[in-house]
């Protein structure tokens, strides 16, 4: 989670040499505590209040290689059309909203 102050949250992921990344998962917060409520009880939003909507993924070069402007959903999988060769991946997300830090719970990397 990043702290709410911060203007350009950033996660960075750095290998000690380049790796292949075919797909990446992301795990953002859609309320994972507290499912059934979230069900039984519905929110007053038309939208999960926590979850981040809008991202970048940048590789080693800082070369843009993707980005989610409209993100609702608690997984976002990312599958590249070629394999990704990089030692670094750097993730800037967006706070939900002024009141509300931007939270990435998880990053998977598969080849």
């Amino acid at each position: 989670m990043a702290e709410l102050k911060d203007p350009n949250p950033t996660l960075t992921i750095k290998w000690d040499a380049a790796i292949s990344v075919g797909k990446l998962s992301l795990f953002f917060d859609t309320d994972y505590d507290q499912p059934m409520e979230t069900v039984q009880m519905t929110h007053p939003e038309y939208k999960m209040p926590f979850c981040v909507e809008k991202y970048r993924i940048y590789d080693g070069t800082n070369q843009l290689i993707y980005e989610k402007n409209d993100n609702h959903q608690s997984i976002n999988e990312i599958i590249f059309p070629e394999k990704l060769v990089t030692d670094e991946i750097r993730i800037v997300l967006e706070h939900p909203s002024g009141l509300i830090p931007a939270a990435l719970f998880a990053v998977k990397c598969y080849e």
